[in-house]
């Protein structure tokens, strides 16, 4: 059976993902030092594939001065760029780092991209679903065909912020227990 899992906001760590790290181990022993592990471990991720990117590619804009938001969007769906009121950069400062990342508990097979920091190589390339001047929708599959990850990024103006959500579909017929996670390298 196919299942559907939303994720507006998910912070999990998927010690499978960052196999070979040192921390892997402690990780998954103590949730509560994730989020310090997890910088270290996404910068560390597998060599990236030919569908690694950083750049630009969906730009979105609104307000001025104290209400100003600007922010973009790569192929893959990371979020390459990110300035709040009055130009204050928050993600393209040094080394790019922002993402998602999937892990198969069962299987014990890990998905990411991290940008510059990273993805595992085994994602397909990605597919434009919508866009508009507010929203880009994109889908992506990793290369086995087990999963399809598609996040919709939108522009919310009359808050000043970035809404993304991700709707993560198993492909397969096999109940599959599963982590998400959205990364940021923030400033």
């Amino acid at each position: 059976m196919k299942k559907i899992m939303l994720a507006v906001t998910t912070l999990a760590l998927c010690s499978a993902s960052f196999a070979g790290t040192p921390e892997a181990s402690k990780v998954a022993s103590q949730p509560e030092a994730a989020a310090a592990a997890s910088q270290t471990s996404a910068a560390q991720a597998a060599s990236p594939s030919p569908f690694a990117t950083s750049n630009c590619t969906y730009t979105f804009s609104s307000g001025t001065n104290n209400t100003s938001l600007q922010f973009c969007v790569t192929v893959n769906g990371n979020i390459a760029q990110l300035a709040t009121p009055l130009a204050r950069e928050h993600i393209a400062v040094g080394t790019i780092g922002e993402g998602y990342a999937i892990c198969d508990v069962n299987a014990g097979v890990g998905y990411n991209d991290y940008a510059d920091f990273g993805d595992s190589g085994n994602w397909g390339p990605p597919t434009l679903v919508n866009q508009t001047a507010t929203v880009v929708k994109i889908a992506r599959s990793t290369s086995d065909g087990v999963w399809t990850l598609t996040q919709t990024i939108t522009q919310v103006a009359a808050t000043q912020s970035v809404k993304v959500v991700m709707a993560l579909k198993n492909n397969t017929a096999i109940a599959r227990p599963v982590f998400l996670v959205r990364y940021a390298d923030w400033m």
